[in-house]
């Protein structure tokens, strides 16, 4: 079993796509003051968005480097949802390789 850790924020919003992930923010928690708008710059937990992000990003990257990594490019294309993956294999050896 793997899980990428922070998966979503290591796939960066494109700078023009970024208004589709605008929030407010209250200092201090202060609803009664006026918000700060802000922009995402990376894929958030909870966006409907971010899963399909990712697991394309992750396959992406697996296809561009399969001619020097073709075992790592075949786990990560046949066994892995988002950030996590899980696999059975015959020896420890097989796993460590």
């Amino acid at each position: 079993m793997c899980d990428v850790e922070r998966m979503f924020h290591r796939f960066h919003v494109h700078k023009e796509d970024r208004d589709y992930f605008r929030f407010l923010w209250w200092e201090n928690g202060d609803t009664d003051s006026e918000p700060t708008a802000y922009r995402m710059k990376v894929h958030l937990f909870g966006a409907s968005s971010s899963p399909g992000c990712a697991n394309y990003g992750l396959k992406h990257l697996a296809s561009q480097n399969q001619i020097q990594y073709p075992s790592a490019a075949s786990f990560i294309r046949k066994n892995f949802y988002v950030d996590d993956s899980i696999i059975s294999l015959e020896s420890v050896d097989e796993a460590v390789k």
